[in-house]
C-alpha cells in the first residue's frame, strides 16, 4: 500500500507567498547550506529560528517514543517555511526539521520573526495565519502524543494537569483510564484499596489504555 503524501498543500498551513513576500522574509533570514540529515532543530530546543527552505527539502518529524516509532508529520519544498507557534509563545520545539539530501535555507530567529510581525503586517497576518492554523493542525493529529497525560477519568489530579496544559496552550494527549477495571494493565499498580483516594491518582505510565483523546480543552 502506498503511502499518503505528507507534502503540505493546504494553504492555510503553507501559504503560497509572492514573489515580493518571499523577499521580505528572506533578508530577514541567514543562510545556511545543509547536508543530508542535518537536523535544522530539534524537539526540545529552547531558543530555535524558522527555518526558510531556498533550496531542497526537508521533513518535519514526531521524534521516537518510548510507545511509537518516528513518525514523519510533513515534507516541506522549496519557497515554505518551517515552524509554528511555539515560535512566537516562547515555547520549546514541539517537532524536529531534518534535511533530505544537501540544500538551502535561511534561519530567522525568534527575534527577527517578531520584528517582522510588528514592521510588516500584511506579511505578518500571512505568517500568524499559518502559524496558528499548524498548531490546531497538530492538536488532532498523532503529534499530540509526544505529550500524554494519563489518569483516573475526573480524578482532581489527572483534571489539574490538564487545566495546566491547555492554560500554557500545549498540544498534548489526555488519556483516561478506569482504575477500577481489574482487567487494565495498571489497575494492580495503581489501583488503592481504598477507592475514595483513586480519583487523586495519576498514572505515569506509558502502558495501554482504555481510551485516548487529542484535547485542547480541559
Amino acid at each position: 500500500m502506498n503511502e499518503p503524501d505528507k507534502h503540505v498543500t493546504d494553504p492555510e498551513l503553507a501559504p503560497r507567498l509572492t514573489d515580493e513576500q518571499w523577499d521580505r522574509l528572506c533578508v530577514r533570514g541567514t543562510i545556511r547550506d545543509v547536508d543530508d540529515g542535518e537536523i535544522l532543530f530539534a524537539t526540545g530546543q529552547r531558543d530555535y529560528p524558522m527555518i526558510l527552505v531556498e533550496d531542497g527539502e526537508i521533513e518535519i518529524v514526531r521524534d521516537s517514543l518510548a510507545w511509537l516509532d518516528e513518525e514523519v508529520i510533513a515534507f516541506m519544498g522549496p519557497r515554505s517555511f518551517a515552524g509554528e507557534l511555539g515560535l512566537l509563545n516562547g515555547q520549546r520545539a514541539f517537532l524536529t526539521a531534518r534535511a533530505i539530501g544537501p540544500g538551502r535555507v535561511r534561519e530567522v530567529s525568534r527575534s527577527d520573526l517578531r520584528r517582522l510581525l510588528a514592521e510588516d503586517d500584511e506579511l505578518g497576518d500571512v505568517i500568524l495565519h499559518a502559524l496558528w492554523a499548524r498548531r490546531e493542525s497538530l492538536r488532532r493529529g498523532s503529534a499530540a502524543m509526544t505529550l500524554k497525560i494519563v489518569g483516573a477519568a475526573g480524578s482532581p489530579g489527572f483534571l489539574s494537569l490538564r487545566r495546566f496544559a491547555n492554560r500554557l496552550d500545549l498540544v498534548h494527549m489526555a488519556v483516561e483510564i478506569d482504575l477500577d477495571a481489574p482487567a487494565h494493565p495498571l489497575h494492580a499498580r495503581y489501583a488503592p484499596s481504598d477507592r475514595r483516594s483513586s480519583s487523586s491518582r495519576v498514572s505515569p505510565s506509558c502502558a495501554p489504555h482504555r481510551a485516548c483523546s487529542p484535547s485542547s480543552s480541559g
